[in-house]
């Protein structure tokens, strides 16, 4: 079984190795963004230090503390920090949280290497309660920065990948501002919730009413169609379509007509009426009868009752143009930000498409980083 308190980087190491890189291949178990803070650390001997780090960062990401015997080699300052850790409840924080975690103890070190530099005068005994007062009233400010965070994108589910340094940076912009404002907005919109949850068709959802299923029914009975049945007439009173060869004297062009009185194109005119080669109009007629018959075709399709779905990925539109000022701006960005929660909370795909003028566009993935924040 995995037990947070036992070092781990003997076995990510062969042994002559890590013999040979002792204390200093327990690194190898430390985020590399705690490294130089481990080494330089003046508080603590070394080959104590870095084994109780790894152990520290495993036990803050379960949730809890270490054994009080992993304390850096000091053991005083160690326990003075351990109270201030747990009266601020920093392990709720850290749990399965990998940055949270990194984070406490980077602090920790940063602290710790600032009892060497305490006046003269200063015992010891006082530098370690000014530092840990120092390191209280410091994570009091970052614990109620990251209340903020989960006040703001509450239910996103799992927070452990945000990077809190770079994340930290934002809380004072107008940006995030803006967006705590709008979160206040949701609070007052419980419907919009209600229907951000319900959008999409993912999984199945008994609190939505059945979706229609467009297959056909095998069993349904085919019903009789009226069928158009047209007939062409050839050669009938109707509209004139063009021009053709034939011996139909009721339809011959004037122009052939005048030939019959003249002396000489007389005998041309019999000679093409004998072979059926007067010029003459081209008529035709169409006749449309409707009759009934079965429907031999595939039936129409009929709905039927099924199973509901819904919490599927998210296409989110916002108009960002100048109509959108007032009222309607902020009922848009609540979609968003709400769209943003639900589809952290569930899993579920979700990005933003936001349109103003004329070639004014902009996709974003509205993802739990810092810049989809």
């Amino acid at each position: 079984m995995f037990d947070a308190d036992v070092p781990v980087a003997d076995a990510a190491m062969p042994g002559r190795a890590a013999a040979a890189n002792a204390p200093f291949h327990h690194l190898h178990a430390l985020p590399r963004a705690l490294w130089q803070a481990a080494l330089v650390c003046s508080s603590g001997a070394t080959d104590r230090r870095l084994p109780d780090l790894s152990c520290w960062q495993r036990a803050l990401q379960a949730g809890r503390l270490p054994d009080a015997g992993r304390d850096w080699g000091d053991p005083d300052a160690c326990a003075a920090l351990r109270g201030a850790i747990t009266d601020l409840d920093l392990c709720a924080l850290t749990q399965g949280s990998a940055a949270m975690a990194r984070q406490v103890l980077g602090v920790m070190l940063w602290h710790l290497d600032r009892l060497v530099d305490r006046p003269a005068a200063q015992s010891r005994d006082a530098a370690i309660d000014h530092m840990v007062q120092a390191f209280r009233a410091e994570w009091a400010t970052q614990r109620q920065d990251w209340e903020q965070v989960l006040a703001l994108f509450k239910s996103l589910g799992d927070l452990a990948h945000l990077n809190w340094d770079t994340l930290q940076g934002r809380l004072d912009s107008r940006g995030w501002r803006e967006a705590q404002r709008i979160g206040a907005v949701l609070d007052t919109v419980p419907e919009l919730a209600r229907f951000i949850d319900a959008v999409g068709r993912a999984h199945r959802r008994d609190d939505l009413p059945p979706a229609a299923d467009p297959r056909p029914r095998i069993d349904a009975a085919r019903q009789p169609v009226a069928v158009a049945i047209t007939t062409e007439l050839l050669d009938q009173p109707s509209e004139v379509r063009g021009v053709k060869r034939s011996g139909q004297l009721a339809r011959m062009l004037a122009s052939e007509a005048a030939m019959v009185r003249h002396p000489v194109l007389a005998r041309l005119w019999r000679a093409r009426f004998a072979e059926q080669q007067l010029l003459t109009y081209e008529d035709a007629a169409l006749a449309t009868q409707w009759r009934l018959q079965a429907d031999t075709h595939t039936p129409a399709p009929v709905a039927m009752p099924q199973a509901p779905v819904g919490q599927g990925p998210m296409l989110v539109c916002l108009d960002t143009s100048g109509s959108m000022r007032g009222a309607p701006e902020n009922v848009a960005k609540a979609c968003v930000l709400q769209a943003l929660r639900t589809a952290h909370a569930s899993g579920r795909a979700c990005r933003l498409l936001a349109f103003g003028g004329s070639g004014e566009l902009l996709e974003q993935e509205l993802a739990l980083t810092p810049q989809g924040l």
